[in-house]
């Protein structure tokens, strides 16, 4: 259900963009340096579509994601909002824009056993860096990890000369994460860690407009 209303927030910040009348259409090739040591380098792409100075845009990116220094896969991000830009006469375009942004991960809230892939015993050392100071080592039947979407904002400087952009911004974001284990002992008690996980950071892009 969370999923479901994430995606129709999605669709109403597209319907409700400037698409309809829309004046100029750029395309971009972005690049993200995420200030969290979990979050690798994000590539990916995004596409504005602007009227009167007001756009809406549409983006999608790829970012390793590791735990406890060892790779779990990627993680792939995509976003949709609005946005304001104010263009000077040098060709300098200062811009603020905001969203909603949805992470996926292939192994968002799979059960994933202590030997899955060694994705399981990666978890595992995340949940026990986190209680074994205070309640000794434990071990677990399964583990479950669950990012969600949330809302972001990027501001920062475009430069457009003819058909071409190049921009430079800084994002802000939050990705809450979520990882729990199912005890390996007679209770089976679980234990969940919740965090945000900050991917804000600088971000580069160029691409073309028309």
């Amino acid at each position: 259900m969370r999923k479901r209303c994430e995606l129709i927030f999605l669709l109403v910040l597209i319907l409700f963009s400037p698409v309809a009348n829309a004046t100029e259409i750029s395309i971009e090739y972005i690049r993200q340096v995420n200030q969290n040591e979990n979050f690798g380098v994000s590539n990916g792409g995004k596409i504005s579509i602007e009227k009167n100075n007001i756009y809406g845009w549409l983006s999608g990116e790829r970012s390793p994601f590791s735990l406890v220094g060892q790779c779990l896969d990627s993680v792939d991000l995509f976003g949709a909002g609005i946005g304001l830009q104010h263009e000077f006469k040098n060709g300098f375009i200062f811009y603020l824009d905001g969203g909603w942004y949805y992470p996926y991960h292939r192994y968002d809230n799979k059960k994933l056993s202590p030997h899955n892939d060694g994705k399981g015993d990666r978890l595992e050392i995340y949940l026990n860096e986190k209680y074994a100071d205070v309640y000794g080592k434990h071990y677990f039947d399964y583990y479950i990890m669950h990012m969600t979407g949330n809302f972001g904002a990027t501001v920062g400087v475009t430069y457009k000369i003819k058909n071409y952009i190049f921009s430079f911004g800084y994002r802000m974001l939050e990705i809450p994460l979520s990882v729990g284990g199912r005890m390996n002992d007679p209770a089976g008690l679980i234990w969940d860690s919740y965090e945000n996980q900050n991917v804000s950071g600088a971000i580069f892009g160029t691409g073309i407009v028309w």
